[in-house]
């Protein structure tokens, strides 16, 4: 049975300013759906505790190979890097900062 992960990059907690996540990459495992049935009484099981596991690494390239050296089935999940815009806080009281503002 080949097993699927999910790469992706750590984001920044919202309640947090600071941005130590956001260096990290993580694989986590897909066999959510996954359960194992006791032979004797029927009974199905809760998921695995592998799909609960989550291992971070410190680049992209290092969760790959980590991942091909397993032989397990991997997507790689790319999150848009939206650029900040730098600006003072008193832009927002600037003078005519809109254009409908213009006559």
């Amino acid at each position: 049975m080949i097993r699927k992960v999910i790469i992706y990059k750590g984001t920044k907690s919202p309640t947090q300013s600071g941005r130590y996540k956001t260096h990290f990459w993580y694989l986590k495992f897909d066999d959510f759906l996954m359960y194992e049935e006791d032979i004797m009484t029927g009974w199905k099981g809760n998921t695995p505790p592998i799909s609960k596991t989550k291992l971070k690494f410190s680049s992209l390239d290092s969760a790959i190979t980590f991942a091909k050296s397993k032989n397990y089935e991997y997507k790689v999940l790319n999150n848009s890097n939206s650029k900040l815009k730098i600006k003072s806080y008193a832009e927002n009281f600037r003078y005519n900062r809109n254009k409908s503002d213009i006559d």
